[in-house]
């Protein structure tokens, strides 16, 4: 087996991850969130904020895909 000296990470392109992904894992995040808090009987300033979260991503993730 040869060495090149290079990592085999060394060439790879840094990967750039758009908006829509970032929205789709917030979303993710905090559905999780709400949904965890609402069956352990959590606290409520996780559970709203989390929904209205999930509602606000979901509503701009759709009307972005409208756009296009």
């Amino acid at each position: 087996m040869e060495s090149s000296g290079q990592s085999e990470f060394s060439n790879s392109p840094k990967k750039v991850y758009s908006l829509t992904f970032w929205q789709n894992f917030l979303l993710t995040l905090a559905g999780a969130c709400g949904l965890i808090s609402m069956v352990a009987d959590g606290p409520r300033w996780i559970t709203y904020p989390s929904l209205i979260i999930v509602i606000v991503l979901l509503l701009s993730i759709i009307r972005n895909s409208k756009k296009k």
